[in-house]
């Protein structure tokens, strides 16, 4: 629990959507959102965590102020596919904001 604590927001993000998360919420099942983010830690590890958070930053940034249209598409593009697309980011960042409000205390004491 303490790796996933000391993950930024958009690691633990990254996290959760590289997990084996459903896409589709599952009826009648209280997900856990800390089961997420160690499936997602463990799958991909905090080096390539930290190098798809930076990916996706940079991304954004193309997405909001590229030089043109065609380069803001492309970036678009990819960050959705670096997502697994616009739900899947919508859950994982949903989750991510559950989960964080939960760490904040291990983090105040790191």
């Amino acid at each position: 629990m303490a790796d996933v604590a000391a993950l930024s927001y958009g690691e633990l993000a990254l996290a959760i959507s590289c997990s084996g998360m459903p896409t589709g919420r599952p009826q009648g099942v209280k997900e856990d959102p800390m089961a997420y983010a160690l499936d997602g830690l463990a799958r991909v590890g905090v080096d390539k965590l930290r190098r798809l958070n930076a990916e996706a930053s940079r991304l954004v940034e193309v997405k909001y102020f590229g030089p043109d249209k065609p380069a803001r598409r492309a970036a678009s593009m990819a960050h959705d596919q670096l997502w697994g697309g616009a739900r899947r980011f919508d859950r994982a960042h949903g989750l991510a904001g559950r989960l964080w409000h939960r760490l904040a205390d291990l983090r105040a004491v790191a």
